[in-house]
């Protein structure tokens, strides 16, 4: 809809406008809490493989506790903006976050807004490259008929149909992470689990073995003070 109100009029959205990439500013998604195994180093390693390929000056924007300390930590992002995002400022469509980003491109402190998060594939979760969220796509080559009947006008529409395009975006990327998220949680607290019960099993034969042991050395005195 938002590509066929686009290219059916020469009306656009500030959040549609393209131009010359000189600075962008990248949403790193990540954890708040730990015992998740791997997943912000996993993240972290995607973000080191999309700084590679940017090519232009890049703002980090770390989401999660977790995920800010470890980028401070690794030195990985020398312009990391410090932030107190989390996943759930994200979760809701009218999320003062999206707004202040927003913000940002349309008064051109950044020129793109991308944004880098696991989502869930499977059993486990998968690294995906970094996607645009801002400038929005008008021109992605599936146009609807043209016969609209338009109300209450194109513009009214055309902007609250960017918006909402622009603010599910993030509420998809921070829905996927979190899931990712507690999908790898799982996983290592399954495989902990298992290697605490594989520890018990390994601890109660050695505690067997060392029974067993005392119990015969016992037996072996009484026979030889009988004999």
């Amino acid at each position: 809809m938002l590509a066929t109100l686009v290219s059916d009029s020469d009306q656009s959205h500030p959040l549609m406008e393209r131009r010359e990439q000189r600075k962008r500013t990248l949403l790193v998604f990540g954890s708040d809490r730990g015992l998740c195994g791997s997943f912000n180093r996993d993240v972290a390693s995607a973000l080191s493989e999309a700084l590679e390929t940017g090519g232009i000056e890049t703002d980090i924007v770390p989401v999660g506790d977790r995920m800010a300390s470890l980028l401070k930590a690794s030195g990985l992002a020398p312009t990391l903006v410090d932030s107190r995002f989390t996943t759930r400022d994200f979760l809701s469509g009218d999320s003062l976050a999206a707004e202040m980003f927003a913000d940002w491109f349309m008064s051109g402190l950044t020129d793109r807004v991308d944004v880098l998060a696991a989502t869930p594939s499977g059993g486990a979760f998968r690294r995906l490259a970094s996607r645009t969220v801002l400038p929005l796509e008008g021109d992605i080559g599936i146009f609807l008929t043209r016969d609209w009947i338009v109300e209450p006008s194109r513009a009214a529409i055309l902007g609250q149909l960017a918006q909402e395009c622009y603010r599910s975006s993030l509420v998809l990327a921070a829905v996927g992470s979190e899931t990712a998220e507690q999908m790898a949680r799982l996983t290592a607290m399954t495989a902990a689990t298992r290697n605490a019960d594989d520890m018990l099993a390994d601890l109660k034969l050695a505690s067997n073995k060392i029974r067993q042991a005392a119990i015969t050395s016992e037996l072996t005195e009484i026979v030889a003070g009988t004999a």
